[in-house]
């Protein structure tokens, strides 16, 4: 990272990094969320254990204890200091711990590093704290997921959820289903999540949405699916939050 302490050459650094627009020669996958590391199946598969340096000595004796290792076999774990590791990435954590910590530096980071936050249990900082439950009250005034009525009219071809709703995304969906179906009225089977990638003359709707003939949650990642209303398919949408 440039030594600039400056948070907007922060907040700069970052959108950099998301937009992949980063020199290789600055190495930025040191920069890459930890989490996606374990995303994929072919980087996963390399690592049998996750911890934190934070509590590295305990995590390796939990780890330890999971694999079942002979008390006798097992080695205790101690982090280096990080300056211990080279003088010149000494100097770097230096400039690093020097950028002015602003609201904006916080919420952007939060934003870039969510799912580290969560996987791992770290804390949120304050203004993400902050940021955090103006959106959950926000979303506690709104209706929840449920299914596009529009499906149930007259014949016709849909795409996409009606104005000021948003469909549910790929992570969401099966969780945006399954509230749909507890809300609507009748009995409704969920069997589980199914994606798929298939055009208009499908019928599948692009998106999320519920399959009445497999009775599963269907996330169609072609964006040219369209859904005839005859209820085969129903959207699955909410209130726009943003």
């Amino acid at each position: 990272m440039p030594q600039n302490r400056s948070a907007d050459r922060f907040l700069a650094y970052l959108n950099d990094l998301v937009a992949d627009r980063l020199p290789e020669e600055w190495e930025p996958a040191h920069s890459y969320p930890v989490s996606e590391w374990l995303r994929f199946k072919s980087l996963s598969a390399f690592y049998g254990g996750v911890g934190r340096l934070e509590s590295i000595a305990e995590d390796w004796d939990a780890l330890q204890e999971l694999a079942g290792t002979p008390t006798a076999m097992r080695t205790a774990a101690e982090a280096l200091p990080r300056k211990a590791h080279h003088y010149r990435l000494g100097r770097v954590f230096d400039y690093d711990e020097q950028t002015e910590r602003t609201d904006d530096v916080e919420r952007r980071v939060c934003a870039v590093y969510d799912a580290d936050f969560a996987c791992f249990g770290y804390e949120l900082p304050a203004a993400c704290k902050v940021a955090q439950g103006r959106h959950e009250k926000l979303a506690r005034s709104l209706p929840g997921w449920g299914f596009d009525e529009r499906s149930l009219a007259a014949a016709g071809w849909l795409s996409g959820c009606p104005e000021g709703q948003r469909n549910a995304g790929k992570p969401e969906c099966l969780d945006a289903v399954a509230e749909a179906v507890s809300a609507a009225a009748g009995d409704r089977p969920l069997r589980g999540l199914k994606v798929v990638d298939e055009g208009a003359e499908s019928r599948v709707p692009s998106g999320c949405s519920y399959s009445r003939a497999s009775q599963m949650a269907i996330f169609n990642s072609n964006a040219s699916g369209f859904s005839h209303r005859d209820q085969e398919y129903q959207l699955v949408c909410r209130a726009n939050t943003n």
